[in-house]
């Protein structure tokens, strides 16, 4: 099963206790990869929500039609990419599985190529070139004291340093008339 279909078998089971479905490239998908998401519109809110909290991106939709005695909201929403972990630094590794912004089964890379980061969450740092492939790249910033850099920074020194995450999402703006 791939990571897609395990991330839309794990959200259907949740939602169908609000009586919502699922359907992949359902007729309210205008793009390949969408999902339809039905659901009564006395639910439709939090079924929305709980597709937000688990990283779903809502693409479009949200008509009420028949159905139900409520009727129903139909929209098309993208399950979250896929994340991988791009870093040399075994204590960072350490530090994002601490901070909860990692798993342990994460996929982890040293160098990342393009094939590697396309359409996934990159949690790591990357050249703009690959940045910009990503889905997202969510970085730790870290106030590093002068003599310790190009140095290995144990766990605790990472704990003292790192003023926190932040996430982003680049793209490539084409170069104007030159």
């Amino acid at each position: 099963m791939s990571h897609i279909q395990s991330q839309i078998q794990r959200v259907s089971d949740q939602i169908s206790a609000f009586g919502a479905t699922l359907e992949p490239d359902g007729p309210a998908c205008s793009a390949p990869g969408g999902v339809e998401v039905r659901a009564p519109k006395t639910t439709a809110n939090a079924v929305y929500g709980l597709l937000l909290g688990a990283g779903w991106r809502y693409v479009g939709g949200n008509e009420y039609g028949s159905g139900g005695p409520d009727g129903w909201s139909a929209a098309e929403w993208t399950p979250p990419a896929e994340r991988v972990v791009v870093t040399r630094h075994p204590a960072l590794l350490e530090y994002l599985v601490e901070q909860g912004l990692a798993l342990p089964s994460d996929r982890v890379i040293t160098h990342a190529t393009q094939d590697d980061v396309r359409d996934r969450h990159v949690i790591g740092v990357l050249p703009h070139h690959l940045s910009s492939l990503a889905a997202s790249v969510t970085e730790i910033q870290v106030d590093v004291p002068a003599e310790l850099r190009g140095v290995e920074l144990t766990i605790e020194q990472l704990r003292q340093y790192a003023r926190g995450a932040r996430r982003y999402q680049v793209r490539e703006v084409p170069l104007g008339g030159r």
